[in-house]
């Protein structure tokens, strides 16, 4: 009827549903402009959607202004959008605070309360899709399928939950959030620290894994170590920040988990 998009990829990927309907799937830029100047382009990309980059400075901010050229003008209420880059979670609860900036994003849950306690406005939102755990399959240490599941089986999702995101994140059934109109359940194993442990035990050899993470899921992660070393796994935690992450993670795919 029109409706309906059919994507063939060219590997399995098992991710794709959260990648390309929860995440972000980033610019779909000029191809015309990227081939003219690839450098420029890098720092003042060409798209079609409703801001254009009036100015960048690396490390610091981006201004973007109307786009002229944008289909739905009539749908663009601000003239103009400044992004600073404020890497530390607490700068920028100040800097909200002070009337610095009008808007930040945090995935700091107990920052909830400290704004609120600050007078702040604050909106929780679920998101799209969950925070999950990706592990490497190129890497021997998660070859077999039998270890990936006892990974899995392992991890207490409700108490990550309570603990760390103060019960506001509900446990996730699948790749995208209930609220989605593409949400199904995945088949991703249940909690069973027995199984998990015993499935280790069966595996007969020292599994040794380390979970790269960035401030923002630390505490998560810390949790997750100690669900792993709970059922025999060496879990060491490698935090790293957010550009290194995506260069080891999605460039190099050196890691682990």
């Amino acid at each position: 009827n029109g409706n309906v998009i059919t994507f063939v990829t060219q590997a399995p990927w098992s991710t794709f549903p959260q990648d390309v309907l929860a995440g972000n799937l980033s610019l779909i830029g000029s191809t015309a402009a990227q081939q003219a100047n690839p450098t420029r382009f890098n720092e003042y990309p060409v798209g079609a959607g409703p801001f254009v980059v009036k100015k960048f400075v690396a490390g610091s901010s981006v201004v973007l202004t109307r786009n002229p050229n944008y289909w739905d003008t009539s749908g663009v209420h601000l003239d103009s959008i400044t992004y600073k880059f404020l890497t530390d979670n607490q700068t920028r609860l100040q800097s909200l605070a002070s009337g610095d900036i009008d808007v930040m994003v945090s995935s700091d849950i107990t920052q909830v309360g400290q704004a609120k306690s600050m007078g702040l406005q604050t909106q929780v939102n679920v998101g799209n899709g969950p925070v999950a755990i990706y592990l490497n399959t190129a890497q021997p240490v998660v070859k077999d399928r039998a270890v990936r599941v006892a990974l899995a089986q392992a991890i207490d999702s409700a108490a990550i939950s309570k603990v760390v995101y103060q019960g506001l994140s509900p446990v996730a059934t699948g790749y995208l959030a209930p609220g989605s109109p593409a949400a199904k359940d995945s088949a991703s194993p249940a909690y069973d620290q027995a199984a998990a442990k015993t499935a280790i035990d069966a595996y007969g050899k020292k599994i040794s894994i380390t979970l790269t993470t960035t401030a923002a899921f630390v505490k998560a992660a810390q949790l997750v170590q100690q669900m792993w070393q709970a059922v025999g796994v060496d879990a060491k935690i490698q935090q790293v920040d957010s550009a290194q992450s995506t260069e080891l993670v999605f460039v190099k795919k050196n890691y682990e988990a």
